[in-house]
C-alpha cells in the first residue's frame, strides 16, 4: 500500500477562509508555493486549477489527508457552497483585502488569512473597520499580487514584488473616501437578498446589467460614460454578462456601486455625489421597461474624457521638494539599483515627500 505523505506543520483553516489562503499558509511554513505542495501530493494542474469556487474533490481531500484534517472541514470552504447575491469574483487579483483585519490577525498572534466575504462581487469595503478594501501594495504600488511568507512564527501577507508587508501601512485617505456610502449600498444589497429593504435584488441586478450593457451609440458600457468615480482609461464589457460584478476589478466594482447608489438614491448618495445624469435616468427606465415610450428623450450629453489634473505648485514648493529629495540618504543609492528597482524607489521617495501636503492624493489604478 502506498504511504500517505504527511505535513508535520499544518495549521487548521479558519471557518471563513478561502481554500487557497489556507493552502498558502500551509505551504509557506516549508518556504514553498502551493504548486510545490501540489506536485509533492501528485496533483496535476487540471485538478488544482480551481481552488476556491468548486475545486475537484481530489485536491482538498489530498491536502486535508496530508494535514491530518477531516476532508469535509476543507471541502465546506468551497465558495460554491455559500450563497452570494451578485456572485463571486472570478480572479483572486480582482479581490481586495482589509489591512486592518490582517493587522488584527497579526496583533492577536495568529496567521493572517483571506476572508471568504472579500471574494463576493458586491464587497468592496470592510464593514468592521469602515474602510475600502486595499487592492495594491502601499510600498511599490504594484497591483494586487500578494502571497504569504512565514515571519516571526506567523504567516503574513506580503507583496510578491517588493516583499513589503501589505497590512502594516496605515489606511490612506482615499481608502476612507465614500466608504460609508459603499457600505450602505452593500447593506442594501444584502437586505434585498433577504427580502428586506425598499429595493429588490432583481432591481439591483437590473441596474448593474444596464450599466454594463453596451451603448447603442458608442458600443461602450454606460458606466464608462457617466459612472461615478470611474478609473482612468476605457473599459470593456465583462465576459460575464449575466453577472458583471464577477468579472470586474475592485475599482470598477466601487464605481458600479456608487453609480447605483446615486441612481437608486441610497443613503446620502445624491447629497454627496449630486443628482444622476438626466439621460442616464431616462435610459435606465427604458432599459427596465418602465419609461414612457412617447416621451421625448433628453439630449444625451457628450462624455467627458476622464483626465487626472494634478494641482499646480509654486516654484518655491518645487524647489523645496527637490531639495528634500536630494538630501534624503536614499537618493545617493538610486544609481546602484537596477532600473526597475530604481523606478520603485523613486516612486516611494516621491510619495513620502508628497504625502504630508497631499492628504487627498488619489491611489493608483491598476
Amino acid at each position: 500500500m502506498k504511504p500517505i505523505p504527511l505535513l508535520p506543520l499544518a495549521p487548521r483553516p479558519f471557518e471563513d477562509e478561502l481554500i487557497s489562503s489556507w493552502q498558502g499558509r500551509v505551504a509557506t511554513r516549508y518556504a514553498l508555493g502551493i504548486d510545490d505542495i501540489d506536485t509533492w501530493l501528485h496533483l496535476n494542474g487540471s485538478v488544482s486549477e480551481d481552488r476556491d469556487f468548486d475545486p475537484a474533490l481530489e485536491n482538498p481531500r489530498r491536502w486535508a489527508r496530508a494535514c491530518r484534517i477531516r476532508s469535509d472541514v476543507v471541502e465546506k470552504l468551497a465558495l460554491s457552497r455559500h450563497a452570494a447575491p451578485l456572485g463571486y469574483v472570478l480572479r483572486s487579483q480582482w479581490c481586495g483585502i482589509c489591512p486592518a483585519c490582517l493587522e488584527d490577525d497579526r496583533l492577536n498572534d495568529r496567521d493572517q488569512y483571506l476572508r471568504r466575504t472579500w471574494s463576493r462581487g458586491e464587497i468592496v469595503a470592510c464593514t468592521v473597520h469602515r474602510l475600502r478594501l486595499r487592492y495594491f501594495c502601499p510600498a511599490c504600488f504594484a497591483g494586487r499580487s500578494f502571497r504569504f511568507e512565514y515571519r516571526d512564527g506567523l504567516a503574513e501577507l506580503i507583496c510578491s514584488g517588493c516583499l513589503a508587508a501589505v497590512s502594516r501601512a496605515p489606511p490612506a485617505p482615499p481608502e476612507r473616501r465614500h466608504a460609508e456610502l459603499l457600505i450602505a449600498t452593500m447593506k442594501a444589497i444584502n437586505d434585498a437578498e433577504e427580502g428586506r429593504g425598499q429595493t429588490t435584488l432583481a432591481r439591483f441586478k437590473e441596474a448593474i446589467r444596464f450599466l454594463w450593457t453596451a451603448s447603442a451609440n458608442t458600443g461602450r458600457p454606460e458606466i464608462d460614460l457617466f459612472g461615478v468615480e470611474c478609473p482612468f482609461g476605457r473599459t470593456s464589457i465583462p465576459v460575464t454578462e449575466d453577472a458583471p460584478m464577477t468579472g470586474l476589478s475592485v475599482t470598477w466594482r466601487c464605481s458600479t456601486l456608487l453609480t447605483i447608489a446615486q441612481m437608486l438614491d441610497i443613503g446620502n448618495a445624491r447629497s454627496d455625489l449630486g443628482l444622476p445624469n438626466e439621460w442616464l435616468t431616462w435610459a435606465f427606465k427604458r432599459f427596465g421597461g418602465s419609461g414612457a415610450p412617447d416621451r421625448i428623450p433628453p439630449e444625451r450629453p457628450k462624455a467627458e474624457r476622464r483626465e487626472k489634473q494634478p494641482p499646480r505648485r509654486s516654484d518655491a514648493d518645487y524647489l523645496r521638494l527637490a531639495t528634500a529629495a536630494i538630501k534624503d540618504p536614499r537618493w545617493n543609492k538610486l544609481s546602484t539599483l537596477a532600473p526597475r528597482n530604481r523606478s520603485k524607489a523613486i516612486s516611494r521617495l516621491a510619495r513620502e515627500l508628497l504625502s504630508p501636503s497631499e492628504g487627498q492624493t488619489e491611489t493608483p489604478h491598476p
